[in-house]
């Protein structure tokens, strides 16, 4: 889809939709996957999958962040019409992906138990978590290599394949969950052989739609450029650190959780999943919108660029209005999905943790969406700033407060974290007239 022509907010709507929808729908496998273990497991399962999928956190997020500004760079070509010149870098960073998969992989293989240890994990679900996280820890090569070929789907404005491609695959992904865990009785570590096996076929299946859509415009060869990458990593390197140095800290927040017990680790986890779902609307949206700027700037169509900014936030404030109706009156409803005990302290800490997420919507909105625009015009060091600026505040004031505070000092710290990195991003956005 070429995003440099036709009305901006019908070219915006048309291609966001999709992505809007595949986010949901890839989050609600998350909570899909949550409610089936809480449900069909045991009464420590959720914690079992919860701990294993935080200390993950690190691995997808150095993963993610190679691939954070593939799609942007493909975009760009687009927009440029430089086709030739897609076949080489999406396959170098597919080539560099899987190589830097395999050692995230040895890296889990060898570390996850010290990691738990370190996280003060309860000792009773300790080796269980292990073994979770390292067969998670194997897919960690099909992610390299899928987020390169999904760049190029995405990069093209082919929003609609993507969105394909997920669904598919996360309803398999569900499917599998529900036969190996119920049927079988294999437990959390079946969910975990689903996620592989359903990552195996999403990567094929991106890998075979890249090809198709790459030979419509080009007849290049694939082939390893070390000068690609090395150009390629400018832009990369910053939002690896940025995506590692958030993961650490919120495993270094989830040790407040821990040393409250299983019952608080439950109900941290059903809280923040279902709030993750909730913000999907913003975060896709924005998603969207970085391809969309990536390649208008391409085409030197800036006035499109700042008409879509535009139209971005005015929609999005309709979004965070109806997403904070939601919360208030309805996350009742959505956390008597898991086997939680309505009066239990868990359930109290997460009913309170979601009703202090309402500002954080618009907050959040602010912030997604000037982030948007650094990524599209490679500001990626502001982005990566930023996210780590929010961090630091985020974990000073929880460790800080949690004293005086209870558990609600990891609500106000996201709030606080929020807001310091809101007020950065409106800074740096009026000081380079983005």
């Amino acid at each position: 889809m070429d995003l440099t022509k036709g009305k901006v907010s019908t070219a915006l709507l048309k291609f966001t939709m999709p992505i809007i929808l595949m986010q949901i729908l890839n989050q609600a496998y998350m909570v899909a996957d949550s409610v089936i273990v809480s449900r069909f497991v045991n009464d420590t399962a959720l914690s079992v999958w919860s701990s294993a999928n935080n200390i993950l956190l690190i691995g997808y997020a150095v993963l993610s962040g190679f691939n954070g500004a593939s799609h942007i760079v493909v975009g760009r070509f687009y927009g440029e019409r430089k086709y030739d010149e897609v076949k080489p870098t999406v396959f170098t960073l597919g080539f560099a992906g899987m190589l830097l998969g395999f050692f995230m992989t040895f890296i889990y293989i060898a570390f996850s138990k010290s990691v738990f240890v370190l996280m003060q994990l309860p000792e009773e679900i300790l080796a269980q978590c292990t073994r979770v996280s390292i067969i998670y820890a194997l897919s960690f090569p099909l992610t390299g290599i899928q987020g390169a070929a999904g760049a190029v789907i995405n990069g093209s404005g082919n929003s609609k394949t993507q969105t394909t491609i997920c669904v598919s695959t996360q309803i398999l992904n569900i499917v599998l969950d529900v036969i190996i865990i119920k049927c079988f009785g294999v437990g959390v570590e079946g969910a975990a052989w689903a996620s592989d096996f359903s990552m195996l076929v999403s990567c094929v299946w991106n890998i075979a739609c890249e090809h198709l859509i790459l030979k419509k415009k080009t007849s290049a060869k694939m082939y390893f450029s070390g000068a690609s990458l090395k150009e390629y990593l400018v832009l990369a390197v910053p939002t690896i650190i940025q995506s590692s140095v958030l993961s650490i800290g919120t495993m270094a927040l989830q040790v407040i959780v821990n040393q409250a017990g299983i019952e608080y680790i439950n109900g941290y986890t059903v809280a923040t999943t279902i709030f993750n779902l909730l913000l999907l609307p913003i975060v896709a949206t924005s998603v969207g919108f970085e391809t969309f700027a990536s390649q208008n700037i391409g085409a030197k169509e800036d006035g499109r660029v700042k008409e879509g900014y535009h139209f971005l936030i005015k929609e999005g404030v309709i979004v965070c209005l109806v997403l904070s109706v939601i919360d208030i009156f309805f996350s009742g409803t959505l956390m008597a999905m898991y086997s939680l005990d309505v009066n239990g302290s868990g359930y109290a800490f997460a009913k309170l943790y979601l009703l202090f997420m309402v500002p954080n919507f618009f907050l959040q909105l602010v912030k997604y969406s000037i982030e948007a625009l650094f990524k599209a015009n490679l500001k990626m060091n502001l982005f990566a700033i930023s996210s780590v600026l929010s961090l630091v505040c985020r974990i000073v004031f929880a460790f800080a407060g949690v004293s005086a505070l209870g558990l609600t000092a990891m609500a106000w710290a996201l709030l606080f974290g929020s807001a310091v990195s809101a007020v950065f991003d409106i800074y740096w956005k009026k000081k380079l007239a983005l």
